[in-house]
């Protein structure tokens, strides 16, 4: 049976905007595992077990949550994209997509929400399906919601300044783990890091949006090639 994914949707010249979606798409691809892309709309939360995109539908079931849906598709279909790394690789992949997922996210939300431009692009982007009379009530909600988030999770309360230097910091530990290498631990075929780290990297560059984060990025040059590679095996 298909599994059906239910996600934002492309974006310019991304499978998705939003991380989690893109990385879960990633996985589907690189595991090989059949699977439908749900169109995006209101009712999709309503089906949301935890109120969130992405989630995925599978023989009935309703599962939330990128990595939570990559275990149990992992366990389900007999899937390990880590099953060349060592014990100790596995530890700092684990450590390096937590990372990404608890603290890279934060920053390049920051930078959605609360950079001019960027929201404006958000506001288009994400609530052009909700009815005029209503949209902007529904934005401010997001907003408000947004700042509650952010804050309550600790990056809000720092600096413009210091919530930039902690992406580029997590942005410059993954290039210096990378290195020459053409995806992480020298390995031949991506891992879940690399779809992890691909996943951060291509949303944090898209050309629509403009973060100092993402002037960072855009002169570590093996993440670059790296974002190049991964786009070439997964998307082309």
């Amino acid at each position: 049976m298909t599994v059906k994914l239910y996600s934002f949707g492309k974006f310019s010249d991304v499978v998705d905007p939003s991380p989690f979606c893109f990385k879960l798409d990633s996985f589907l691809r690189l595991a090989k595992i059949d699977y439908e892309t749900m169109e995006f709309s209101l009712s999709s939360f309503g089906k949301a077990p935890k109120g969130k995109i992405p989630f995925i539908e599978d023989d009935g079931k309703f599962i939330a949550d990128s990595n939570l849906i990559i275990e149990y598709l992992s366990e389900k279909y007999k899937v390990n994209l880590n099953k060349d790394l060592s014990e100790k690789e596995n530890g700092i992949s684990h450590s390096f997509c937590r990372m990404l997922d608890e603290n890279t996210y934060w920053v390049a939300l920051y930078g959605r929400w609360f950079e001019p431009d960027n929201f404006e692009i958000v506001k288009y982007f994400f609530f052009n399906k909700i009815p005029k009379l209503i949209r902007p009530i529904a934005i401010a909600k997001a907003k408000k919601n947004a700042i509650a988030r952010i804050n309550g999770q600790g990056i809000g309360l720092h600096s413009k300044d210091e919530i930039y230097k902690i992406g580029m910091q997590d942005m410059q530990a993954l290039s210096d783990l990378l290195g020459s290498d053409d995806y992480f631990f020298n390995k031949e075929t991506p891992s879940l890091l690399d779809i992890t780290a691909h996943s951060y990297i291509a949303c944090i560059i898209l050309k629509e949006f403009n973060s100092p984060l993402k002037d960072y990025v855009l002169k570590l040059e093996n993440l670059i090639k790296f974002n190049d590679r991964m786009n070439k095996y997964l998307y082309s």
